[in-house]
């Protein structure tokens, strides 16, 4: 079977060092991630969306605000956190 892996908020979180409310903030107000739900309603984050999330708390880490990098795709939330030095936009002169 080559079902991909899905995870629970629980090992989402774990995963990410991010609170499940946070997890879900970020969901609910900046669509940064559009979980599967369950037929009882709970979430389920694929290995993609968990790496989103990720480079998203990196992104946030360096200064960011998440309402900007939300909607950012995945190859330039890697190339805005995956500069050596990468600063936040605050920290910029």
């Amino acid at each position: 079977m080559n079902d991909p892996a899905i995870f629970p908020i629980r090992v989402v979180s774990a995963q990410t060092g991010l609170s499940v409310h946070v997890i879900r903030a970020w969901e609910k107000r900046y669509a940064a991630v559009a979980p599967a739900r369950t037929q009882t309603n709970r979430r389920l984050y694929t290995q993609g969306d968990v790496e989103r999330l990720n480079l998203l708390r990196r992104a946030v880490d360096a200064g960011y605000s998440i309402q900007h990098v939300a909607g950012l795709k995945e190859d330039a939330l890697k190339n805005l956190v995956g500069r050596p030095g990468a600063r936040g936009p605050t920290d910029q002169v």
